[in-house]
């Protein structure tokens, strides 16, 4: 029987947030609003066979889903994580701003 648990995300600064599972277990995760009921769903892709989600979020209330896939037992951790945006300088284009396109 596979068990499901929910938990609310509250996010409070707009950014590119990672959701990842940590343990031994196969993991499916589906992040929603109060409007959107599957935003994201996600299984695997992270470490192992965890889920891993990035995602930029604007601030608000969030709720994840997390369940283990398959047959398998054990215990598994959820982990929230928030990615601060590094000034990388400008960026720029090394042709003209304009274009030609050839007509037919």
């Amino acid at each position: 029987m596979n068990e499901y648990h929910s938990f609310i995300v509250k996010v409070t600064k707009p950014g590119i947030y990672r959701l990842e599972t940590s343990g031994l277990l196969a993991t499916n995760g589906i992040l929603r609003t109060r409007v959107i009921t599957s935003l994201i769903r996600q299984q695997g892709g992270g470490e192992g066979r965890n889920f891993l989600i990035q995602q930029y979020l604007r601030a608000g209330d969030y709720f994840i889903t997390v369940n283990p896939i398959g047959n398998s037992a054990g215990h598994l951790g959820l982990h929230l994580t928030a990615s601060d945006p590094t000034d990388g300088g400008l960026l720029t284009s090394r042709t003209s701003s304009s274009c030609r396109f050839n007509t037919f």
